[in-house]
């Protein structure tokens, strides 16, 4: 390697690794080595695979074997893990360099450190889903029960005055209906900012009443499924990423796909936690998916949050799938070392 090459990689800020087709690498810059913690002669050769967390090691070789066949530029965020444990979020893209006959010799691969910018985000979602928690509390538990207070007393004088014959009677009823009507309205703010509540096992619940309320209004199909028994290990966070990718992807299936019969299926195992929403729509057209643009950007947004994959695809018999799964014992947030 030319040696002013060399000198201006080592100076670079991102991580720098040169690896042939056969995976062995013939070069690390520094901030790669500060980023991984292994030294320049345990990188070289097939050393460097070390570095990956072994729960991503599948998902690079997957992509790696793509970038072979396809020969294309590729863009890819895993984790890397140091030798004392500690674990680094990266965004790396990896090139295909070439000859003057266009024949592939050696890849390079470009890596930036996320994990500051990860902890970030973690916590801004965490700081939100307290905030919002809070939010419906209050609205549940304060302003809700002074309306259910004030529904009392109006019912109450509405009695009084049908008993006395006054003629402010009928005034009082529809005052204490108002109240009421006030009731639900709070309650359904309160769950829409909250609907998981306090507990981290709550989703399964929570993905069952957000069905049966589509349900009995929609006139179609809509049910909920549960595969696996395991127990769900997620942080309140991550759980509500899931019910909100849930909720985006039942709704845009009940206003824009046309479906006759929608599933909403959690399926969760030991170590992974999978997410479905399966409808018999139309599909997803370039004109629906333009409608749906904000939607699936938001969905795709929380799935990158929980180190989660989401996947929007046509369903062979017709329809959409809509398919979020993440690990379950990758879910802790990250923001717990701020």
């Amino acid at each position: 390697m030319d040696e002013r090459f060399r000198l201006l990689a080592d100076l670079a800020p991102i991580g720098i690794l040169l690896r042939g087709a056969n995976l062995e690498c013939t070069y690390v810059n520094a901030s790669w080595l500060a980023i991984t913690g292994l030294t320049r002669a345990q990188a070289l050769g097939l050393g460097w695979l070390e570095a990956i967390h072994p729960e991503d090691r599948e998902r690079l070789a997957k992509a790696q074997r793509e970038t072979i066949r396809t020969a294309s530029s590729m863009w890819l965020e895993l984790r890397y893990q140091r030798p004392g444990g500690e674990v680094r979020w990266v965004q790396g893209r990896t090139t295909p360099l070439r000859r003057a006959d266009h024949t592939v010799t050696s890849y390079l691969v470009v890596v930036e450190d996320m994990t500051e910018r990860k902890k970030l985000e973690w916590a801004l979602a965490e700081t939100s889903s307290r905030e919002q928690r809070r939010l419906g509390d209050e609205l549940h538990d304060g302003l809700g029960q002074h309306l259910t207070g004030l529904a009392l007393m109006a019912s109450g004088l509405a009695n009084a005055a049908r008993a006395a014959a006054l003629p402010n009677a009928a005034d009082l009823d529809r005052l204490a209906a108002l109240a009421s009507e006030a009731i639900t309205t709070c309650r359904t703010i309160a769950h829409g900012l909250s609907p998981l509540g306090d507990s981290r096992g709550a989703l399964r619940a929570a993905l069952r009443a957000l069905v049966a309320r589509h349900a009995a209004f929609a006139g179609r199909d809509v049910h909920f499924e549960e595969v696996g028994r395991a127990a769900l290990r997620l942080g309140d966070g991550a759980a509500d990423h899931l019910y909100r990718i849930a909720q985006e992807a039942l709704n845009n299936a009940l206003r824009h796909s046309g479906a006759q019969s929608i599933v909403v299926r959690l399926i969760v195992r030991r170590d992974v936690v999978r997410l479905e929403i399966l409808d018999d729509g139309t599909g997803l057209s370039p004109s629906r998916s333009e409608v749906l643009g904000i939607g699936i950007h938001s969905m795709r947004h929380r799935a990158h949050l929980i180190e989660g994959e989401l996947t929007i695809a046509a369903r062979p018999g017709g329809g959409t799938a809509v398919i979020c799964e993440c690990r379950q014992n990758s879910l802790p947030s990250p923001a717990a070392d701020l």
